[in-house]
């Protein structure tokens, strides 16, 4: 699952640091490119967890014992 999260945030994090440096061939701005990444990814899959918890939770009450 982080490995397609971090492939749809690709361009996400490329169109960020394109727009925000004039050259994306040094190695500073390729860090960045990927902090910037993995950050969103991370977001995204921390997100993705709290929600699905909460799913999950809000479904055990529907449940009979």
């Amino acid at each position: 699952m982080a490995v397609l999260i971090f492939i749809f945030t690709l361009p996400i994090g490329l169109l960020l640091i394109r727009n925000t440096t004039q050259s994306v061939s040094d190695l500073p701005t390729i860090l960045l490119f990927l902090k910037v990444t993995l950050g969103i990814s991370l977001f995204i899959m921390i997100g993705w967890n709290i929600y699905m918890r909460v799913k999950a939770k809000s479904s055990r009450s529907w449940q009979i014992y």
